[in-house]
């Protein structure tokens, strides 16, 4: 039985505020093995980056005519390095690619570079205390490094960041601050 393709409509969201959205669809997509299409969605370059990002690591394939369709192959454990245009946030793209990387089997190491620190963007403090913090809690082996910090305009930053891989993400409570 052939799996239902997710479906996303272009008129809910603007395409130069979704890439965080995109990656969250992306890495839906690879972890259900459900191929998806964004009916409307034009790509700007971060999110042919964050796509060509996952070609490059899942095998994926996409074409873009009236809208974004996307089928996902399998998430390969290894050393990948994507670099991003300018000052183009890499921290969304951490984000995105984390569950992916979790569910490896094996050991990754992703080298991300573009900017670490930009405008309306999670900053690589954010990413490694706070959001890092709750994904390690969550049972994923991560650890993220600032190599060079990048800023607008002129980007030039680099993360890495290291996955231990094969994990099962737990699931826990909330509920205090801290």
């Amino acid at each position: 039985m052939e799996c239902e393709v997710i479906r996303i409509g272009g008129d809910r969201l603007q395409s130069h505020q979704d890439s965080s959205a995109l990656g969250i669809v992306l890495s839906l997509s690879t972890l259900s093995g459900r191929d998806f299409e964004w009916d409307g969605y034009q790509l700007d370059s971060v999110g042919r980056q964050l796509v060509e990002g996952f070609k490059e690591i899942t095998g994926a394939v996409y074409r873009l005519h009236k809208c974004l369709l996307f089928s996902s192959g399998q998430i390969q454990a290894g050393s990948y390095r994507l670099a991003f245009c300018g000052a183009e946030s890499v921290t969304p793209v951490l984000l995105a690619l984390t569950p992916l990387f979790a569910h490896a089997r094996g050991a990754s190491k992703l080298t991300l570079l573009g900017g670490t620190h930009v405008n309306a963007a999670q900053s690589y403090e954010m990413v490694e205390s706070t959001w890092g913090s709750l994904i390690r809690r969550a049972g994923v082996d991560l650890s993220v490094r600032l190599m060079r910090s990048g800023f607008m305009p002129r980007g030039g930053g680099e993360l890495v960041a290291n996955f231990e891989g094969h994990r099962s993400i737990q699931g826990f409570d909330l509920i205090d601050r801290g």
